[in-house]
């Protein structure tokens, strides 16, 4: 059975609707999957799900790398998200920075006052900066079109263009849940976009 990579954020991730969620643990119903899981039953594929929440974009391109030899006669689909998130060094890893920054308070404490101002005024003054994003786009882009040469069938999808209409958590929960992620009914939204879309009407598969 051929595989079916996930590559992204918390929208391939699945946040909110994974165990130890708010959302998974008390609106849950049998039968309820994340889009990744649907696409998985409907076109007979193994799904490898690398989707991280909160990730940034350089973050999902060395995910890509990093599983590239293991890619072969596959599908990928990988979700572009918000250019603005980038990464700096926390011990011994990298951390993703927001533009929601007052949620990182915790996070904070690691750096002197002079780096955390550092970081403050880079996402404040730079980190939209469209230049930003041309070049993570192109990267990705460049990816997207050497896994093709090699075989590989890939749909390359953008978290600020591609999710409008899409029910999200606080809508299926009237407000109680405060999350811009997909619902269950939005992740059989968005399988269903990428199945007519992609797969359905092409040879993608």
């Amino acid at each position: 059975m051929n595989n079916l990579w996930l590559f992204g954020d918390s929208f391939t991730a699945g946040h909110g609707c994974t165990p130890g969620w708010e959302y998974y643990e008390n609106y849950r119903k049998d039968g309820d999957l994340l889009w990744g899981e649907i696409l998985e039953k409907e076109l007979k594929l193994n799904l490898i799900n690398c989707g991280l929440n909160g990730s940034s974009n350089d973050k999902i391109i060395d995910r890509i790398i990093h599983e590239w030899n293991n890619i072969g006669n596959d599908v990928v689909i990988i979700g572009v998200t918000y250019h603005h998130r980038y990464d700096i060094p926390k011990e011994n890893s990298l951390h993703t920075i927001f533009l929601d920054l007052e949620k990182l308070t915790s996070f904070f404490e690691y750096y002197t006052q002079e780096e955390k101002e550092t970081i403050i005024n880079f996402q404040y003054y730079f980190s939209q900066n469209i230049l930003y994003k041309e070049r993570q786009h192109s990267r990705l882009q460049f990816l997207k079109e050497r896994l093709i040469e090699n075989g590989v069938k890939v749909i390359l999808w953008n978290v600020e263009n591609d999710i409008g209409g899409i029910d999200i958590i606080k809508n299926a929960t009237k407000g109680k849940i405060d999350d811009g992620h997909f619902s269950y009914l939005g992740h059989r939204q968005f399988a269903n976009k990428l199945l007519t879309n992609y797969f359905f009407d092409s040879n993608l598969i």
